[in-house]
């Protein structure tokens, strides 16, 4: 749901950047969407404590030299609608600095045929204070 803050003509051009380009606003909400039997889909949120899976790193190259979660894949987001074919098609936890980039990222994998794709509320630094674990060197 739109707030009231928020202008209409900046969240259709965010939303054009991920390759959404039909946007309604629904004037009764999503309780009227749902009670109307309309199809949904969600992405789970997973804390910084509770990666598991494969990791997908979509920071620019300049902030993933800081370190990455181990074992992490790097794609940043502004190549990942012509790579995400390159992805593997397993349980995914997208992340990026702080969350909102790796929102649109799971969104843009979602519409590529991933399935079971989480995303990251936190960064990498989130990560190392919650579980104690050490970054890898970013390549």
């Amino acid at each position: 749901m739109r707030g009231p803050d928020q202008d209409p003509a900046e969240i259709a051009w965010q939303a054009a950047k991920i390759g959404y380009a039909d946007l309604v606003e629904l004037a009764s909400g999503m309780d009227a969407w749902t009670a109307a039997g309309l199809p949904t889909t969600t992405t789970r949120l997973v804390g910084p404590g509770d990666v598991r899976g494969s990791v997908l790193d979509i920071r620019q190259s300049a902030e993933f030299a800081f370190g990455l979660l181990p074992g992490g894949q790097h794609v940043g987001l502004g190549d990942l609608p012509a790579r995400a074919g390159d992805v593997p098609r397993e349980p995914l936890v997208v992340m990026c600095g702080h969350g909102e980039r790796a929102m649109g990222a799971a969104s843009l994998l979602e519409q590529a045929g991933h399935r079971d794709v989480a995303v990251l509320t936190g960064g990498p630094r989130d990560w190392a204070a919650a579980t104690g674990g050490r970054l890898e060197s970013g390549r």
